[in-house]
């Protein structure tokens, strides 16, 4: 049957990992070695993954880390980005088969 996957993932980029790893961590927002950046998935890789399972990509929304008020919040505070560069989601639909 068809369906629907949304997906809330981390960018493999050097800005990715400056943001979700080492300020995260350094500040101890989150245990060190939380984020394994190697198995970040960049948006051309989810783009495939999805082709190979019959998923087309519906929308797309960046995510970004606002660092002043992770800062001055002591979490880390997201808000919306047109960028995919840090974080993103994306929103895969599968067409019903029958």
């Amino acid at each position: 049957p068809g369906g629907h996957l949304f997906v809330s993932t981390i960018n493999r980029t050097r800005r990715a990992t400056l943001l979700a790893v080492w300020l995260a961590e350094s500040i101890g927002l989150i245990p060190k070695g939380t984020h394994d950046p190697a198995r970040f998935v960049r948006p051309d890789e989810l783009i495939a993954f999805a082709e190979s399972a019959g998923l087309e990509p519906v929308a797309w929304q960046g995510e970004a880390v606002d660092v002043w008020s992770t800062l001055r919040e002591r979490a880390i505070v997201l808000r919306r980005g047109s960028s995919l560069g840090v974080g993103y989601c994306c929103w895969l639909r599968k067409e019903d088969e029958s």
